[in-house]
């Protein structure tokens, strides 16, 4: 039961809310921390509270690439994206996405038993 995979790029309480319901073996995958960015005041910027984990996630995780290990085999996996910025090879991806949406065949997957209205609702 739980999250098994998150693609994550909120932080505070959000990152908070996906550790407390991740999975045995669950993976979270830190992609940005966009509550956490210079643009936020300090007033507004909130920690994520999750213990083991630094509180400067984009320093301490993601930009070192890091990997936590968390209880029950569940991992925090800092900068998924490697150097695909740098390199280029981020485009040929975009690229990938755009065409598969344009043809039909990128599908969404929806829950059927329930409707989520806002963030609240999911948490």
């Amino acid at each position: 039961q739980g999250i098994d995979v998150c693609y994550e790029g909120v932080g505070g309480k959000l990152l908070k809310a996906i550790c407390d319901n991740l999975s045995a073996s669950g993976r979270v995958l830190i992609v940005g921390s966009i509550s956490q960015y210079p643009h936020n005041s300090d007033d507004d910027k909130e920690p994520h509270g999750v213990p083991g984990i630094p509180d400067d996630i984009m320093a301490d995780v993601f930009r070192s690439g890091k990997t936590i290990d968390l209880d029950s085999n569940r991992k925090i996996i800092g900068n998924v994206w490697g150097d695909l910025f740098q390199s280029g090879e981020m485009g040929i991806y975009r690229d990938r996405v755009f065409e598969l949406y344009n043809n039909g065949n990128l599908k969404v997957l929806l829950d059927p038993e329930n409707e989520f209205y806002g963030v609240d609702s999911v948490c």
